[in-house]
């Protein structure tokens, strides 16, 4: 299966997805249950294939459901954390290359880690050197072994592109996670096998949760913008722990909607610890919690919440002390994810990256104008120009999301939290999955409309696979679903809360 057949087959089945919402809709309005459950388990059918790629699962440089770049990046970045830290996994790459195998290209070029900027290999040696030295003999001698398995199977192509990626930037709580699994696992294909098939079965555990507390239909809502959304696809499915936080988050919301708030806010608060952005899927529970307060009343789920909440932080910040560079990992991490932050990237979606790609850049973009990539001063220099107009729109897309929150229950809340993100966190767009969580809330429209954007955005692709449209697509993938989300928010505003679903029930409890 070529790439354009393969986008159009999404495509198609994105828009047949749309169609199903609908008709979800349409019968769970005329009261058809029998009609309702057949449309549903239709749209898990057609979710499901399209997560899997018809399977046709392909990555970066290979086939496959083993996704060996993401491997390269977690396996070795977190294994050898004590030694690499944020900014030693490309030189040491290198090093281990002509350690154990000098025959192969080593490629021109790699990025700095400690800039981010694209550079000669050979400017590296001096930086390599002093990466080489942070090793003891024994701890060289199995990262020299477990780089070969990457030599070996990905060839010099694989190495040359992989070492022009950004680097490993998880948390040092997610560092501690993955350690568990790694830090006594040599690279191969078992275990690459074993830990790659650790994310499917944590989304497995967390439908069965959304299922059980939500019901069919809420539960096949959110499985279709996991398997039809576009930006995310398949591409991290055969990864290392990318997908944990979602099913934390997903099975927190289930846990937080059937009244067990306590292990709700420790999960919401792992997904914080290990990508932070999940943090504001608290922030509609404490707008609740505020409200109440101030209205005289003590909610015991809240207090549950927010020391489950408080716990999870406060242990995963223990932990990531404890992920081979003590407690200023933390700080390394923090500057780290400032220079990426910082660092341009066409793939990013949000408020900013809409603002930044304004309706003149989009209109270009429809005449076949797609827009140029900037370099770095350029796109801080739009970005400071542009910030009252990012701030005025973040505002109005809190003000709206605040609204909406005062009728929720506060599961629901914390689902419209999805809101909030776009607002606030320039996030990638794979971790733009997140909006599997909304359809928590009890509602088609986002999911309808997520789905007809992802079908658009896939025939845009499909007529124009050159990489250059990156930029326009994601900006359109930006503003499309900032305008479901608010269109979503104002349905809520107007009509009020949907009632809970399946077997949740709103708590209250003073």
């Amino acid at each position: 299966m070529d790439f354009v057949t393969e986008t159009w087959r999404h495509a198609a089945a994105s828009a047949a997805g749309a169609a199903l919402v609908l008709a979800i809709a349409t019968a769970g309005a005329a009261r058809r249950p029998r009609l309702e459950r057949g449309l549903c388990l239709a749209l898990a059918a057609t979710a499901l294939a399209s997560f899997a790629n018809f399977g046709e699962l392909r990555h970066q440089t290979d086939r496959g459901f083993v996704h060996r770049w993401e491997h390269f990046h977690y396996h070795l970045g977190s294994k050898y954390f004590p030694e690499l830290g944020y900014d030693g996994l490309y030189v040491a790459s290198l090093a281990a290359q002509h350690a154990s195998h000098p025959g192969l290209a080593m490629g021109r070029r790699l990025r700095d880690l400690r800039t981010n900027r694209s550079t000669r290999a050979g400017d590296a040696s001096a930086h390599r050197r002093e990466v080489r030295a942070r090793f003891t003999p024994e701890r060289w001698q199995s990262f020299v072994a477990d780089h070969a398995a990457f030599a070996e199977s990905g060839g010099e192509r694989f190495l040359g592109g992989v070492r022009s990626d950004h680097g490993y930037n998880p948390t040092p709580a997610f560092t501690f996670v993955a350690r568990l699994a790694t830090a006594h696992a040599p690279v191969g294909p078992r275990a690459s096998l074993a830990l790659a098939l650790v994310d499917p079965l944590l989304l497995g555990l967390a439908f069965v949760f959304v299922f059980r507390s939500f019901g069919l239909r809420v539960g096949c809502l959110a499985l279709a913008v996991v398997g039809l959304g576009f930006g995310w696809r398949y591409n991290y499915l055969g990864a290392l722990l990318r997908l944990d936080w979602l099913a934390a988050v997903l099975v927190g919301v289930s846990l937080l909607a059937r009244g067990r708030a306590g292990a709700a806010g420790a999960l919401v608060g792992y997904a914080a610890a290990v990508r932070l952005f999940p943090l504001l899927f608290a922030l509609g529970p404490a707008l609740l919690a505020v409200r109440a307060w101030r209205r005289g009343e003590r909610p015991a789920w809240a207090r549950r919440f927010f020391t489950g909440l408080a716990l999870a932080l406060g242990l995963a910040l223990v932990a990531g002390s404890l992920a081979g560079r003590g407690p200023g990992a933390w700080l390394e991490f923090a500057e780290r994810i400032a220079l990426h932050q910082a660092t341009w990237a066409s793939t990013r979606v949000g408020l900013e990256t809409a603002v930044r790609h304004g309706p003149a850049a989009l209109a270009a973009g429809f005449a076949g104008a797609p827009p140029e990539r900037p370099g770095q001063a350029e796109a801080a220099r739009v970005n400071g120009e542009r910030w009252p107009i990012r701030a005025l729109l973040a505002a109005a897309m809190l003000a709206l999301f605040a609204l909406a929150v005062r009728r929720a229950t506060p599961a629901q809340a914390s689902a419209l939290g999805v809101a909030a993100i776009w607002a606030l966190t320039p996030a990638g767009a794979y971790y733009w999955i997140l909006l599997a969580v909304a359809p928590l809330a009890g509602d088609c429209l986002l999911a309808c409309g997520v789905l007809l954007l992802a079908a658009a955005l896939y025939a845009h692709q499909a007529l124009h696979s050159a990489v250059e449209w990156n930029a326009f697509r994601y900006a359109l993938l930006s503003w499309g679903i900032g305008l479901v989300l608010v269109a979503w928010l104002a349905r809520w505003v107007w009509r009020g809360a949907a009632p809970p679903a399946g077997g949740a029930q709103p708590i209250r409890d003073a």
